[in-house]
């Protein structure tokens, strides 16, 4: 595609490819890589590997279930607005598995 100037690739699949390249680097590695701390974990913390795999698969299906919820929240209301929310909810959160005691 032609960009606004009629030459040269238009700008917004540099931010396309932008995105894909972090989503690729960072979240999919969190994913994927994840198994291989369980047994590390788990030992070190006392822990039983059934709690802290189901603490995992229990975060990954209300993040999805919160997904569903996207779409209608960034119609409504601005996007700086809701991503400035989501930042300190996912900061409460980091900083409550810094002070929880139990799993």
């Amino acid at each position: 595609m032609k960009g606004r100037s009629g030459s040269g690739i238009y700008p917004g699949w540099w931010i396309v490819s932008t995105a894909m390249v972090i989503m690729a680097l960072t979240f999919a590695s969190m994913i994927n890589l994840g198994g291989l701390f369980v047994v590390p974990v788990t030992d070190e913390l006392g822990v039983s590997r059934t709690a802290f795999t189901l603490h995992m698969s229990l975060s990954s299906l209300s993040a999805t279930a919160a997904l569903l919820f996207t779409g209608p929240v960034f119609a409504k209301f601005p996007l700086k607005a809701v991503m400035s929310v989501c930042s300190l909810v996912v900061t409460a959160g980091l900083f409550g598995y810094s002070v929880a005691g139990r799993i």
